[in-house]
């Protein structure tokens, strides 16, 4: 990884000022990489750390030796809080870069109404690492509105010493002509030998909208694959 761009501008009427500052990202593993998470740090001449950012997230899609220019988020620095200006300061960048793993789970019919939830008791394995305890699809009262929220859950554990960042559950909304109507998702981070619980929602939906309708479900695990750092002196631009 390399820092292609790495500068700074004069401070606003607040004393804030603003670092622009751009990676190139290489991927040299033999898997596609389809998640990136960067945190950064400026650091004074000291190698004091007077700002940073963790864990800002890009979707990508980096085949196996190819690259790609990411934007890093660099939070304002305040001159009056740091005691001055930033000459001498550089930025240090750690990225960390995923694998996707991706798993179909099925389709389940959306329920009548909203005593009668829909279950799926099968257990899903996924490699002897993660394990999905079933699925629930479910339906709460109509407000007073006719708006209906619709939910998937499921339960979902860590058997390995692997800390899976970011596994996250989708799930579309599909009706009778089989076209999309709505989706959801949410994530979760797995933390070894732990569990966690999805609940991905949809909302206000009519009833007449879901009359028929089936969700189909999916599992998108996302493994660690390499840890980047670079870092680059600030340079002063006035554009």
């Amino acid at each position: 990884m390399k820092v292609i761009k790495a500068s700074y501008g004069k401070p606003d009427n607040d004393g804030d000022i603003t670092v622009d500052c751009e990676v190139m990202v290489s991927n040299s593993t033999e898997h596609d990489v389809e998640l990136v998470k960067i945190s950064n740090m400026v650091l004074n001449p000291s190698g004091v750390a007077i700002n940073g950012y963790c864990d800002s997230e890009e979707q990508v899609f980096i085949e196996p030796g190819s690259e790609s220019k990411i934007y890093v988020n660099v939070p304002w620095i305040n001159e009056r809080q740091i005691g001055g200006k930033v000459t001498g300061s550089k930025i240090s960048v750690v990225a960390r870069l995923f694998r996707q793993e991706f798993h179909n789970l099925g389709e389940l019919e959306v329920p009548k109404d909203h005593h009668t939830p829909t279950f799926d008791k099968t257990e899903v394995d996924l490699g002897n690492e993660v394990k999905l305890y079933g699925l629930m699809v479910y339906r709460e009262e109509p407000d007073e509105d006719g708006d209906i929220t619709l939910g998937v859950k499921a339960g979902i554990r860590n058997l390995s010493d692997t800390l899976f960042e970011k596994v996250e559950m989708k799930f579309s909304l599909i009706n009778q002509k089989g076209a999309e109507v709505d989706n959801g998702e949410t994530f979760v981070d797995l933390r070894p030998h732990s569990g966690d619980f999805f609940d991905a929602n949809c909302w206000n939906m009519k009833a007449g909208k879901l009359k028929n309708t089936k969700v189909k479900v999916s599992l998108f695990v996302h493994h660690p694959v390499a840890f980047l750092e670079a870092s680059q002196d600030l340079q002063y631009s006035d554009e």
